[in-house]
């Protein structure tokens, strides 16, 4: 992220989540083939995990709909964490964290989130946030 976009981050409306467990689709693309992307469901992410033959596994989390059978295939359960988009901690399935609200999609850790949003605010805000963590309304959500 640039300093503007962190600077940006207390800005924006978060919210306490917990990502769920999703079965993904997965693609293997082989060593110096030709692909276009436009063959990939949009989604706000993906992952590309190059292999030991030089091809290359694609996965994108998969909430229902067509897709191109073809390419991808359906492996349950496979989406199993998110990354921090800051400090690119693996965050595991419903361990909290918190994302944005509304625009750009970002998800931070909660130490990520501390530190470049919390922290950031007013002295109340951080004191509120830290009750709320001891009294368990954040780990509820």
């Amino acid at each position: 992220m640039t300093n503007d976009e962190l600077e940006r981050l207390p800005t924006l409306t978060w919210m306490p989540s917990r990502i769920p467990v999703l079965d993904a689709l997965v693609a293997s693309i082989p060593k110096g083939a030709e692909f276009s992307k436009d063959r990939i469901p949009s989604s706000y992410e993906q992952r590309w995990y190059p292999q030991e033959d030089g091809s290359v596994r694609l996965m994108v989390p998969y909430r229902g709909g067509e897709f191109d059978n073809e390419l991808f295939h359906i492996e349950r359960s496979a989406w199993n964490h998110t990354t921090c988009d800051l400090c690119v901690a693996h965050i595991a399935a419903m361990t909290l964290c918190f994302v944005t609200e509304r625009n750009k999609y970002i998800a931070l850790c909660s130490s990520c989130y501390w530190k470049h949003v919390v922290k950031r605010q007013s002295f109340l805000a951080q004191i509120v946030w830290r009750a709320k963590r001891l009294v368990g309304i954040h780990a509820a959500a």
